[in-house]
């Protein structure tokens, strides 16, 4: 199966979604496989150690160079704001996990995983390494768009897009064009993978950030907005332009920097969430309910985020979605200029700001500018934490090499502990990175690269070499689980909703394909900590079809892989 020592645990039944009792003739089953975790020879501290000068990685991301118009404005009013991306995740079936990183001025960095953390680069005539040689290359994700199992590679740019079918053996064909997936006209946006239309396929959504405008206002008020693109998946027909579905307004379908697909309702359907920067000018974010399709088979969206409670969202770079609560919805945090945005869900499209309760202490200035977020629980204690890069915007870097960046920001882990009345209370984990993390930082991956259930995670910087910090090993213990499907197009079940319960805590989460991370995608794995309990009481899978799988009494320090088997 793999170089990793797995050990088949047991068969149970799949049951049906609302049924109580297994069907006595089941057509489905579950086998789950587990691996032991390595335990903590010496536990330490929660936070991060440096991977990197140990990692073999030699990939520096490296701006496009500058050009300016004949009055002296600058061509590109954008460049250095967004980009550096990351994947992380196993591109060649190995079950090692290799790192992609879109090059902005040169070949793609690609680097194939030797295990514990380390890596070797592909070799310079390696297509996907190569990429677009007349586009920079900006945002990636990984996913399996044809069901065989392989993880593809989507790569967006500077009017450009490729989709890598990955072939095995380390080989990729570039099948964006004949599958019919079309540009974006200058700036990309966040993209995101999911079956939406719930046909057994992954679908995209394509983000387009839109095109520069020129002048002194020019940043301030935002890029001219070109509308962001809604693929549907039709398997060997290619991918089928379904934009027109979604009720987007003419000039303000905003400047999309992240789109997500999640379950946003608990209705078993995936909705859309669309993050738009600068949305008091240029159309603000938007919550896509999936309502379904109507008598002639077109889907419907309604937008959700009038009457929410979220409000207006300004600058919103990257969001994440987990219950931080404990209480069985999902909240939702924004990253932004200045402060973030933290809303707490309250159930059927309702959520309220609780960022001022939950972030009392956290010290924000108006020039932070954050934009990945990533949910992480860093010491296993069964709360999640949250790791945000940051990075401020700045046209070039300065003159002298030697010198930081403008106003450098350094990236955050915001530890989770409960307040006196019972509330998630956010604090800076100082203590957390092994250096003051200090780069330009933007995309960032989550996975697991030294294979001992502690999440990893890789970030890429403008104009300077990724970070690569690995979670340190706490005592406590962990669960990580991957999903697999078989006979399904949807092979790493992308949708599917997760709840483990042990020693009397339930915990839930979605796996997702993008939208986790600006910029980036990570690898299809969900991470679990369930303190000291002794076991895995209860662990349940909603699969994409609305399915539901249970098994009992499972390891509780242990990498699984649940497989629903026909």
């Amino acid at each position: 199966m793999s170089s990793h020592s797995y050990q088949t645990l047991l068969v149970t039944l799949v049951l049906a979604a609302g049924c109580s009792e297994p069907d006595p003739d089941p057509e489905v089953r579950l086998e789950v496989v587990a691996r032991a975790l390595p335990e903590c020879s010496e536990p330490a501290l929660p936070g991060f150690d440096d991977g990197y000068a140990d990692s073999g990685l030699s990939f520096i991301h490296r701006l496009a160079p500058e050009q300016s118009a004949p009055s002296g404005e600058p061509l590109d009013p954008f460049r250095g704001a967004f980009g550096a991306g990351v994947v992380a995740a196993d591109l060649d079936g190995d079950t090692l996990i290799d790192l992609f990183f879109p090059q902005e001025n040169g070949p793609n960095g690609l680097s194939w995983g030797l295990g514990e953390s380390r890596f070797e680069s592909a070799s310079d005539d390696h297509p996907a390494r190569i990429g677009d040689p007349q586009a920079a290359q900006l945002y990636a994700n990984a996913a399996d768009y044809d069901g065989d199992g392989l993880l593809d590679l989507l790569v967006t740019g500077s009017a450009s897009i490729q989709l890598w079918r990955n072939d095995g053996g380390r080989s990729f064909t570039e099948q964006a064009a004949q599958l019919g997936l079309q540009p974006p006209t200058r700036y990309p946006g966040g993209a995101a993978w999911g079956d939406y239309d719930g046909d057994g396929d992954l679908d995209l959504f394509s983000g387009n950030y839109g095109e520069p405008e020129t002048g002194p206002e020019s940043n301030r008020n935002g890029p001219a907005v070109v509308p962001s693109k809604l693929w549907r998946n039709d398997g060997e027909v290619g991918f089928i332009d379904r934009s027109a579905d979604i009720p987007w307004q003419p000039g303000q379908s905003g400047a999309c920097l992240q789109g997500a697909f999640r379950d946003l309702d608990g209705d078993g359907d995936l909705d859309l969430m669309q993050v738009n920067d600068f949305g008091a000018w240029k159309g603000v974010t938007m919550l896509w309910e999936n309502l379904g399709p109507n008598s002639e088979g077109v889907w419907q969206w309604q937008d959700r985020l009038p009457g929410s409670g979220i409000g207006t969202l300004d600058y919103p770079m990257g969001s994440s979605f987990a219950d931080f609560d404990g209480d069985g919805l999902l909240d939702l945090w924004l990253s932004d200029i200045g402060k973030n945005r933290v809303l707490r869900g309250l159930g059927m499209w309702q959520w309220v700001d609780v960022g001022q309760v939950w972030l009392d202490g956290v010290q924000d200035l108006d020039s932070d500018v954050s934009w990945s977020v990533v949910d992480l629980d860093i010491d296993g204690d069964a709360r999640r934490d949250v790791f945000i890069s940051f990075g401020p915007y700045q046209p070039q870097p300065p003159e002298d090499p030697e010198e930081p960046w403008a106003d450098a920001q350094g990236d955050r882990l915001l530890h989770s502990q409960v307040s006196e009345e019972g509330n998630p209370q956010f604090s800076m984990l100082n203590e957390a990175f092994p250096s003051a993390q200090t780069e330009n930082a933007r995309g960032t991956a989550i996975a697991d690269l030294d294979d001992n259930g502690v999440a990893d995670l890789i970030t890429g910087n403008i104009d300077a070499a990724p970070s690569v910090l690995m979670g340190r090993c706490t005592t406590s213990n962990r669960v990580t689980i991957e999903l697999r499907q078989e006979n399904s197009a949807n092979v790493f079940a992308v949708g599917a909703r997760v709840e483990v319960e042990a020693a009397g805590t339930v915990q839930r989460a979605e796996l997702s394909a993008g939208g986790r991370g600006s910029f980036s995608g990570s690898q299809p794995m969900l991470y679990f900590g369930i303190k000291d309990a002794s076991k895995i009481d209860r662990l349940q899978v909603t699969w994409p079809d609305g399915e539901v799988s249970e098994a009992f009494d499972l390891c509780p320090h242990c990498a699984l892989i649940l497989t629903r088997a026909q």
